[in-house]
C-alpha cells in the first residue's frame, strides 16, 4: 500500500524506496537483537 500513489490511498513512495526502507528496518532490528542477546548471555562474575 505504501508504494501506491497518494491519490489511490498510498503514501506515494516508489517500490524501490519502500524496499530500501524495509531492508534498513530489518537490518536495524537484526543488529539490535544480536547486540542485546550477546549482552544477555554474557557471564556475570
Amino acid at each position: 500500500m505504501s508504494a501506491l500513489p497518494a491519490s489511490n490511498g498510498g503514501l506515494g513512495l516508489s517500490t524501490m524506496r519502500t524496499s530500501i526502507i524495509f531492508l534498513i528496518t530489518i537490518l536495524v532490528l537484526v543488529v539490535y537483537m544480536t547486540a542485546t542477546q550477546k549482552a544477555a548471555r554474557a557471564p556475570q562474575h
